[in-house]
This record gives structure tokens, sequence and C-alpha cells, in this order.
């Protein structure tokens, strides 16, 4: 028997003296895998909460956004620090394009 595991991915293109990293959300844990893929390493973990749905950044790389369905908000993630720095409530589901279910 198999266990189907979703991943929502990010890669973070940053200037030439930084590296890139790719923000993975852990859609069946409550974090955010952040892994070095010259390395092929984790470098952290970010908590983020329950059924992240998905995570996506500009093409700056300064932030990441994190959604996340069982809280029905977007965290943001400073990614100099790799912490949540700020929460955003919304009234419909991450998976809803439309604000419908």
């Amino acid at each position: 028997m198999f266990r189907k595991v979703a991943l929502a991915l990010c890669l973070l293109a940053m200037p030439a003296a930084a590296r890139t990293l790719l923000y993975v959300g852990n859609s069946i844990g409550d974090d955010v895998s952040v892994i070095d893929p010259a390395t092929q390493k984790v470098v952290t973990t970010i908590k983020v909460g329950k059924q992240v749905h998905g995570v996506c950044a500009p093409t700056d790389g300064r932030k990441a956004y994190v959604t996340v369905e069982s809280t029905n908000e977007v965290k943001v993630v400073d990614t100099k620090t790799n912490a949540v720095i700020f929460d955003i409530k919304y009234l419909f589901p991450a998976n809803a394009v439309d604000g419908r279910l």
C-alpha cells in the first residue's frame, strides 16, 4: 500500500552572492522545509500550521507566502531569517480560487 504525499515547491533565486533555496510545503505536516539544492539537505524547517496548501514568492526572494488550510491564513515568511513575520487571515479556504467551496 502506498501513501500519497503532496508537496508544494517554491524555488527562490537569490542574487549571485546568496544561495538558491527551495521552500517545500509539507501538506500532510505543519511546516515548510527549506532545502539547499546544491547540497540536497534540509537547512531548516518553519512551523506554519497544519495542512500547508501552497508556497510562492516574488522574484526578489525576500519573502515567501504560505497558505495554510486549517487556519485559513497566509503566513508571510522572511527568507533571510526563515521566520514567520506576519499572518494574513482570509474568509475562504486556500484552495477555493474564487472564494467558494
